[in-house]
């Protein structure tokens, strides 16, 4: 039937360039709306010329995609966990360019886009993209190097596994399903397996030398690289999660750098552009998008340069926030007119003399340790902090869940986050504490759920119990 629709509309698109019709018959579907300095218009192609034209058809039931999350994700769902499979969700993506084009009017609500369009052609190197950040701080020191790795006395200066394992009461792992490898997200940054070495052997001597992640290169991504080329970021993320999930394997996703990491593409002078494989310059390599199959679990230690001011609240969130703001507001203005909305307007950030979102979605959901983390970076010893140690930590600690839901015969946990919120008592709720910043106090952690610690820090033996005890 797709194909059968596809194939209609290829049709009709041939049948309006040969035969003349009303104009009220047709509707604008794309138009361009200026043009860049690095273009310039050219003369109009010869009528016999000959095209191949893709149309992308618009996804359907994308307002159910909320709902359909929720049944299989929340814990009172008689669908909890029932996964859905790539069967079940699949639906059907030169410099030759126009100013604008008609289409039936008839059809025009099944159509996305049509290539070639409006749409312009990629540039051929395109520019760095620069706005998301690494969050993780090395310092290189000696005091607490000589430290044994079961040694518990210091944990407040210098965080090793045994510590961790201490602070969070997780257990040695043993288990090692064939399907739940860690996956870890890197970008620009790379381990070094020396680095990697010299970390098992003082901390995890369990774990032999030369132990390292299955590699999944994208873009052009490599891994390892020599220690001097290492970055404290992809070193931090394996020594946390490695000693937590072994013998579990880790699973890198590697990418070379962050270009067309963000939705707009390369470059401002480009259109949002989809990968245009017609083109001479065009992408002409190994087709990568849904050829790897993704893990259980993600770990992604990146943040954008600005707040996400763009996602609304989701409704398993809305009455911890309600809760907050009624008991414990911060006293600081918001920007977003509509205050007690539960949904964005468009506000620019600091309008109204505003200097957060009140709106918006809440961040973060739950916390870890990610202060004074001992690690190896360049074959040295040093302490790394900053929010990157928080989410291995955790990411390690659901894929532990899985090991023993899968061992249970029972599915992967999935979408945790209603669950989490609907059991708060499965964390230890921080209540001091606050996060500074645009001049004020910022917020302040406090009873229940928060913008500096979420619901807190994990209870592991709890969390494990919840979860074992759902379907």
């Amino acid at each position: 039937m797709k194909l059968f629709v596809l194939l209609s509309l290829t049709a009709l698109l041939s049948w309006t360039a040969a035969a003349p019709a009303s104009q009220s018959s047709y509707k604008v579907h794309e138009k361009r709306n200026g043009q860049s300095e690095v273009w310039t218009r050219g003369d109009r192609l010869p009528p016999a010329s000959r095209f191949v034209f893709r149309v992308g058809l618009r996804q359907q039931n994308l307002d159910l995609a909320d709902t359909l999350l929720h049944e299989v994700s929340h814990p009172s769902s008689s669908q909890y966990a029932k996964h859905y499979t790539q069967q079940d969700t699949a639906g059907n993506h030169s410099t030759v360019a126009c100013e604008e084009y008609f289409v039936p009017e008839g059809i025009q609500h099944h159509i996305d886009f049509i290539q070639p369009g409006v749409i312009l052609a990629a540039p051929k190197t395109p520019q760095l993209n620069t706005q998301f950040k690494k969050r993780g701080i090395f310092s290189a020191q000696q005091a607490g190097a000589d430290r044994a790795a079961n040694d518990t006395s210091a944990c407040s200066d210098n965080v090793t596994p045994a510590c961790i394992k201490a602070l969070y009461k997780i257990p040695d792992n043993t288990l090692n399903h064939s399907s739940n490898s860690l996956g870890i997200y890197e970008t620009g940054d790379y381990y070094a397996q020396e680095d990697l070495n010299l970390f098992f052997a003082k901390y995890t001597p369990n774990i032999p030398n030369g132990t390292h992640p299955t590699l999944v290169s994208i873009n052009g991504g490599f891994a390892p690289a020599e220690p001097k080329f290492a970055d404290g970021e992809s070193d931090l993320d394996l020594q946390v999660a490695y000693p937590l999930i072994h013998p579990q394997g880790v699973t890198l996703y590697q990418t070379h750098n962050q270009r067309a990491f963000g939705e707009k593409g390369n470059d401002d002078n480009f259109d949002d552009v989809y990968p245009d494989t017609t083109s001479p310059d065009g992408y002409q390599g190994k087709v990568q998008c849904g050829s790897s199959t993704l893990t259980n679990v993600i770990s992604i230690s990146y943040m954008a340069a600005a707040s996400s001011t763009i996602y609304s609240i989701p409704s398993y969130q809305s009455a911890a926030i309600s809760d907050y703001f009624a008991k414990h507001g911060p006293g600081l203005k918001p920007f977003s007119s509509l205050h007690n909305a539960t949904h964005n307007d468009s506000s620019p950030i600091g309008a109204n003399g505003g200097i957060y979102n009140r709106i918006g979605r809440g961040m973060p959901d739950v916390s870890a340790i990610s202060q004074n983390l001992a690690t190896f970076v360049d074959l040295d010893y040093g302490l790394i902090s900053g929010t990157s140690a928080a989410t291995p930590l955790f990411a390690s600690l659901i894929t532990i869940i899985n090991e023993h839901r899968l061992q249970a015969g029972k599915a992967p946990v999935g979408f945790i986050n209603p669950t989490l919120y609907a059991n708060p008592h499965i964390f230890n709720d921080i209540t001091s504490g606050n996060n500074e910043g645009c001049n004020t106090k910022g917020f302040s952690a406090v009873p229940g759920w928060d913008p500096v610690t979420g619901l807190g820090t994990p209870r592991f033996p709890e969390i494990l119990k919840l979860f074992m005890s759902l379907p």
